[in-house]
């Protein structure tokens, strides 16, 4: 649930594995005026080399509520995929209004999936 999100400490990389079925936040994040942004690096990486997608990951509000697109890609072997989840706040010239936002991450893969390797670093 969002009470259970994992705070991220700036330029603190918080290091997690993701197994076959996971529904975790990170945040929340607070902005303070339009125009100003939170940016989450992720490295992410297959922890047997098979390759690691279903990873679902989305910028939601309070209400656990979609608020816009975010990503990670599919590791494969010794292979990352590197990312950066991007929201920008900005209400006054008519785009995102949610604030506080949470970085969501989903993954309902059946059992047997590759294990995904995360570290996640807010910028």
């Amino acid at each position: 649930t969002l009470r259970d999100a994992r705070a991220l400490g700036r330029g603190e990389p918080s290091a997690m594995t993701l197994g076959c079925r996971v529904h975790m936040y990170v945040g929340p994040f607070r902005l303070e005026r339009s125009g100003e942004s939170v940016r989450v690096a992720s490295v992410a990486r297959s922890m047997t080399g098979a390759q690691a997608c279903g990873v679902q990951v989305s910028w939601v509000d309070a209400q656990d509520q979609f608020a816009s697109t975010a990503g990670i890609g599919c590791p494969e072997g010794q292979a990352t995929a590197d990312a950066e989840s991007v929201y920008e706040y900005s209400p006054a010239n008519g785009g995102n209004g949610a604030n506080p936002v949470y970085l969501r991450f989903v993954r309902e893969d059946p059992e047997g999936c590759a294990p995904v390797g995360l570290t996640l670093t807010l910028r």
